[in-house]
C-alpha cells in the first residue's frame, strides 16, 4: 500500500495544535513520533515545544528512548510518557516485526525511572483470543501503568489485517468491563477505534468503566468531530477535568 510521509510539526504548529485542543476543553496535550525514535533533530523540536506552557497536561509517545533522553524530556516539562504494549506476548510475536515484546517493557521501565507517569495500553480486535487479552490487561497492569488507553482495530486496506473482521460492539464493551475489573484504580481511555466499532453505543463507554476519551484524529485514522464528543458529555452530564 502506499504509504504517506509527513514531516515534524515545527514548534509554532504544535502549540498551535496545542490551543485549539485547550479552546475545545481538551486537558492535555501529546507531541506523536511515528517510527522506533525521533531523529536528533525531531527531538530537538520536541524539547522546545515542551518548554512553552500551554496550561495542559504534556504527553508524548515517541517509541524507544535512552534513559538521557527521557530525561532531557523531564526536564523540559514533560508529564506523561506513553507507550503501549500493544498485545499480549504471544499475540505480539504473530504481529510485530519491528522490535520486540522486551523492548516495549524496557521503554517504560526507563520512563518510570526517569521519573515520568507513564501511559501504557493496547489494541483489541486483532484476532486475539479472550485469554490473550486477559493477558494483555494484566501485563499492563503488572508495568504499572498510570493509565490506560483502549484501542480498537480499524481494519486498514493493504495491510496485513485488512480482512480482520470488525469487533462487535458488544464485545468491545465486555473488554472495557473486564479492564475497569482489573485495573481498578487507573483511568482508562477509550481511544481509536471506538467510532467504528461501537458507533451509537458509544456513551456506554462510560458505563462499562471509562473514564475518558481521545478527542479528535488519531495516528492514521480520523476520529469524529470534537463537536460531537463534547455534545454527548455534556448530555451525560460529565465533566471535563485531568485525569493525572
Amino acid at each position: 500500500a502506499e504509504i504517506r510521509i509527513d514531516t515534524m510539526m515545527r514548534k509554532d504548529e504544535v502549540l498551535e495544535k496545542a490551543r485549539e485542543g485547550a479552546a475545545a476543553g481538551a486537558t492535555e496535550v501529546s507531541i506523536v513520533t511515528s517510527g522506533l525514535r525521533p531523529s536528533k533533530k525531531e527531538m530537538e523540536t520536541i524539547v522546545s515545544a515542551l518548554k512553552a506552557e500551554t496550561g495542559m497536561l504534556r504527553w508524548a509517545s515517541l517509541g524507544v528512548l535512552e534513559p538521557e533522553e527521557l530525561s532531557e524530556l523531564k526536564a523540559a516539562g514533560l508529564d506523561v510518557f506513553h507507550h503501549n504494549l500493544e498485545a499480549a506476548p504471544t499475540a505480539y510475536k504473530r504481529l510485530v516485526t519491528t522490535r520486540t515484546y522486551q523492548d516495549n517493557l524496557d521503554a517504560i521501565v526507563r520512563a518510570k525511572e526517569a521519573g515520568l507517569k507513564v501511559c501504557c495500553g493496547g489494541i483489541f480486535g486483532m484476532g486475539e483470543s479472550w485469554q490473550e487479552r486477559i493477558t494483555l490487561i494484566d501485563e499492563i497492569r503488572s508495568v504499572g501503568a498510570d493509565k490506560v488507553p483502549i484501542n480498537f482495530l480499524n481494519p486498514i486496506k493493504g495491510t496485513a489485517l485488512a480482512d480482520q473482521p470488525i469487533l462487535e460492539a458488544t464485545e468491545a464493551l465486555k473488554i472495557i468491563a473486564i479492564a475497569r475489573l482489573m485495573l481498578i484504580d487507573k483511568p482508562i481511555n477509550i481511544a481509536g477505534g471506538r467510532e467504528l466499532v461501537l458507533g451509537q453505543l458509544q456513551p456506554l463507554i462510560f458505563m462499562a468503566g471509562a473514564t475518558g476519551i481521545l478527542l479528535g484524529n488519531y495516528l492514521t485514522t480520523g476520529g469524529r468531530s470534537k463537536e460531537d464528543d463534547l455534545e454527548m458529555i455534556r448530555q451525560l452530564g460529565m465533566k471535563l477535568t485531568p485525569e493525572l
